[in-house]
This record gives structure tokens, C-alpha cells and sequence, in this order.
């Protein structure tokens, strides 16, 4: 189970003990309990035997999250269209994290790409592909993060730091090296907010730090920063994912949180591994690849990425290459496949 799906049953566990002591028979934020059973929408609420298409399954957005799309008139300080990555550890770029470069190059066209890194080995075949697009960014983490390493931080906690810390440094939009971006980001950069978030959960009970947009000096992006001098090895879910939550219902008026559809669906449930990862029949990869093409490239019309759950579906991602995305009839294969054309 990955830290998402941890936390975020915590916190679920948590809301409903609450909500059965105080007798109130609605989820957080006005889905009813009802509702969540005849949806059937995660995986701990999935029956096999009323199991229902995921694709039919809507989110309608609230008031607040249709405000983010809106945005403001285009003014001087617009985010700019900058797509941060960040690859540490590692000096071989695998074909994931090419693919996912190669959605943000075709999406969002950003005026640069930066690549955070710790180490590369730039005669790497993905690398070369990718070379003429990317701006180079190394990091010494002995340098700039010591009481981190001192204290063991583990990769993925400084990870959260890191890329807090490019938003905050230099504005743009932070991409994890599993996240596929299908459509432009652009009615995002003019928000009337310093920062674009998106729900993790059907709950709306989590926020994913897998896609961050901010302008450069964002206060929401500091105070969230400033809360890792505290983390502990027990609490660094809660403040990935847990408290941008709390902070952004303190704070609203410096971040827009957008509907779990636009970051984070399909979840990372099994069964929503599954079916992006299925084999289709012809019949069947036909009907997709046309709703796909319906809804210009997405899942869904209000669909900004797709969140490859790296760490829950690394079996399916893994053995991935260009071949096998065009030969393959699956969901994900469909919906990536015009990365690589």
C-alpha cells in the first residue's frame, strides 16, 4: 500500500469513527454515505457483485472548484509555464518517467522543463531523447539539505521538500515522474490564487502533492513548507498529503484546490489498477479510444492529468515500452499513446 492509500485510509477511518458518534449520516464535505454505496467509486467500497463501470462514474465539481478553472484576466504575474521534475538517486531515466516528460512537453508546451537531479548518466537512451527539451538542474543534498540527511530522511520525504521548494524559489508547475498530463495548464496560470491544488480522494479529506501549481513566493507554498522542520519518520504522509488539506481550509484564499478528477482519478484502488491496465477486446478499445478522443485526449471533459500510481502499480508501469503502448489495447495504453506519435 503506498503512502497516499495510507494516509488517506487513515484519515477515512478517522472521519467515519467521528461521524458515528455525532449520529450525522453525511461524509465529509456533503457526499452521503448512501451515495458512496450506490457509486461505488473506491476500492474499499467496491462490491463484485454490484460492481458498476468506472467510466460512468461522475464527480460533479462544487462552487469553489469551478472558481479555479475561471482564474483572472491575463495580468503581470501569471505563473509561469514552467514544469519542474524531480529525479534523485537514480542516475538512469527509465521510460515512465520519458513518457511522462513527453505528455508535459505535448500538453502543456512549457517554455521550460526542469530537471532536478541528483545524479544522470546523460548517454542514457531516454535521456538523449529528451535532451534537447530539458533544462538541467543538479543538486548537492549534502549542501542544501544536511540536517535533513543527518536526521535519515528518507528520498521521498526530501523529494517533498525539494520540489515546495523550486515552486517557492522560482514558480511553475511540479510534475511526479508518473503523472501524464493530457490537456494545457494554462486557464490554471492566471489563478486567482498563488496555488492550484487537487483533491486525492472521493472525500475531498486529502490533497495529493503529486502536481503543484504555484507562483514564485506563494504563501500557501511557505506555510506548508515551514511545516516540515518538524516532520517526524510517523507523520510524513500527514504532511504530503493530510495537512495541505488542513492548510488550505485555513488558508483559502491563498490556494484553489481543484475536484478529485482533475489530478487523481482513476484512484489507486485495485480495481481502478486494473481497469487502466486490463487487456480490451477490439470492440471494447474502439468504444474507449472514441471517448477518449470525445473528451479531447482525457477520461473526462474537467480531467487535467492522469496519476499513474507508480507505487501501487509498479508490476503494470514497469514493463512498459513504446511497443507495447502501441500494440497493447488497454486504457492506459490508449490514453498515452498519442505521447509517442
Amino acid at each position: 500500500m503506498s503512502r497516499l492509500t495510507q494516509c488517506l485510509v487513515q484519515v477515512r477511518t478517522k472521519a467515519f469513527a467521528k461521524l458515528a458518534i455525532a449520529g450525522v449520516f453525511l461524509l465529509v464535505l456533503g457526499l452521503s454515505i448512501s451515495h458512496i454505496h450506490n457509486t461505488q467509486f473506491l476500492g474499499e467500497y467496491l462490491d463484485p457483485a454490484e460492481e458498476r463501470q468506472i467510466e460512468e462514474f461522475d464527480f460533479a465539481d462544487t462552487e469553489d472548484e469551478k472558481r479555479c478553472f475561471d482564474g483572472v484576466a491575463p495580468g503581470p504575474n501569471p505563473i509561469p509555464k514552467i514544469v519542474h521534475f524531480i529525479w534523485l538517486d537514480n542516475p538512469e531515466l527509465n521510460f515512465m518517467t520519458y513518457l511522462t516528460i513527453r505528455s508535459a512537453i505535448v500538453s502543456i508546451r512549457p517554455e521550460r522543463i526542469n530537471l532536478h537531479y541528483t545524479s544522470l548518466n546523460e548517454t542514457n537512451h531516454w535521456f538523449l531523447e529528451l535532451r534537447d527539451h530539458l533544462y538541467l538542474v543538479p543538486h548537492d543534498l549534502q549542501k542544501e539539505y544536511p540536517k535533513q540527511l543527518e536526521e535519515k530522511w528518507e528520498t521521498k520525504n526530501i523529494s517533498d521538500l525539494l520540489r515546495l521548494d523550486a515552486i517557492d524559489k522560482e514558480g511553475g508547475i511540479y510534475l511526479d515522474t508518473d503523472v501524464i498530463a493530457l490537456r494545457p495548464f494554462d486557464n490554471l496560470l492566471n489563478s486567482r490564487t498563488d496555488a492550484v491544488l487537487g483533491h486525492a480522494d472521493a472525500h475531498r479529506n486529502a490533497v495529493s502533492n503529486s502536481i503543484i501549481v504555484g507562483r514564485r513566493g506563494s504563501s500557501f507554498i511557505q506555510r506548508w513548507r515551514a511545516s516540515y522542520e518538524n516532520l517526524s519518520s510517523s507523520e510524513d504522509d500527514h504532511h504530503a498529503i493530510a495537512l495541505p488539506k488542513k492548510l488550505s481550509l485555513d488558508y483559502a484564499d491563498d490556494v484553489c484546490v481543484l475536484s478529485p478528477i482533475a489530478f487523481s482519478w482513476p484512484t489507486w484502488s485495485e480495481n481502478h489498477i486494473k481497469y487502466m491496465h486490463q487487456r480490451l477486446s477490439k470492440p471494447e478499445a474502439k468504444d474507449f479510444a472514441k471517448k477518449v478522443m470525445w473528451h479531447n485526449g482525457r477520461l473526462r471533459q474537467n480531467q487535467m492529468a492522469y496519476h499513474g500510481w507508480s507505487q501501487v502499480a509498479s508490476s503494470q508501469l514497469s514493463g512498459l515500452d513504446e511497443k507495447i503502448i502501441m500494440r497493447d489495447e488497454t486504457r492506459f495504453n490508449i490514453l498515452a499513446r498519442r505521447f509517442l506519435l
